[in-house]
């Protein structure tokens, strides 16, 4: 299984993610921003090339809030689902968008964060 993890804040993710399809991953992971309109590019790509892309999109979120913004917009504009969610507290690597005094809060702990997050995409 080959996996990518591409930043919605790079002014080249379009591309990336429809180079990463084209070329058959796995999975693409994508944070640092919220990916909205990923699915597209998976759906346009299907219709373009006659062909069905078996790429799984998976978003890395920080919170319930933003996993059902992303859920919900998905739903309604590509009639597509998230296949996975990918949960960062403020202790994972990278920018997450937690401030500092943040990082030690027990209200942001992956044990509060996970079971929000599942609850927010609960069918």
């Amino acid at each position: 299984i080959i996996g990518v993890n591409i930043m919605v804040a790079l002014t080249t993710f379009t591309q990336m993610v429809r180079a990463s399809i084209e070329h058959k991953v796995d999975i693409i992971f994508s944070g640092a921003g919220l990916p909205l309109d990923m699915p597209r590019h998976l759906l346009q790509l299907c219709e373009e090339k006659k062909e069905e892309f078996k790429t799984k999109l998976v978003p890395i979120v920080s919170s319930g809030r933003a996993a059902t913004v992303i859920a919900k917009k998905w739903l309604s504009r590509f009639n597509y689902l998230p296949d996975a969610f990918v949960v960062e507290g403020p202790k994972a690597g990278g920018h997450l968008g937690f401030k500092p005094e943040e990082i030690q809060d027990p209200a942001h702990a992956l044990e509060v964060l996970v079971p929000e997050v599942v609850e927010a995409v609960k069918p």
